[in-house]
């Protein structure tokens, strides 16, 4: 008889992980991965203290912020954020006119406030329209990437459904048995 309470089970990608608490161990939670094929995989177990898994669960890297977006929304997002970049440059360079940098210095420094999201929209002195399409393809990138997230989100949350959930069994408040 297994003393493992599931708490959630899945496979995505070539991997398989099960999640479990153990039925005397209130203090922590375990986490079992294997990642690769049958012939060919790694196995990693690892026991998870209550009071990390608490810190850890409440915590995402994970941005489905673009899941569900229409193309014309994209747009508009690609607009908005070169709009603001090219304000955010001129306020600079008026800034720092008025501290009585030449012009050109003050210049040369706004451009370089203008690589902030050059990796996705491109140098700020490139054409409005260049940089809102290459925001746009950015964008959609980064939404295709999301919405494969949240199939595997959405498959592992169908699957988990009949998983009992977080089941604690404290020790420390049970009575005794009375003779």
């Amino acid at each position: 008889m297994s003393t493992k309470s599931t708490l959630a089970r899945g496979d995505i990608e070539n991997s398989h992980f099960h999640f479990y608490s153990e039925a005397w161990d209130d203090d922590h939670v375990y986490l079992d991965i294997r990642v690769g094929n049958d012939k060919n995989y790694q196995y990693t177990a690892v026991t998870i203290p209550i009071a990390v898994w608490e810190v850890i669960r409440q915590k995402t890297i994970w941005q489905g912020d673009l899941v569900g977006k229409t193309n014309h929304q994209l747009r508009e997002e690609a607009c908005n954020f070169v709009d603001k970049r090219e304000r955010d440059v001129r306020d600079v360079v008026r800034a720092l006119r008025k501290k009585g940098m030449a012009k050109k210095e003050a210049e040369k420094r706004g451009r370089m406030m203008g690589l902030i999201g050059g990796a996705h929209y491109g140098s700020v002195e490139e054409p409005y329209e260049k940089q809102v399409q290459q925001g746009i393809a950015s964008l959609k990138q980064d939404r295709t990437r999301q919405t494969a997230v949240w199939k595997d989100i959405s498959k592992l949350r169908k699957g988990n459904e009949d998983c009992p959930g977080v089941f604690v069994l404290d020790l420390k408040k049970r009575k005794k048995p009375t003779r």
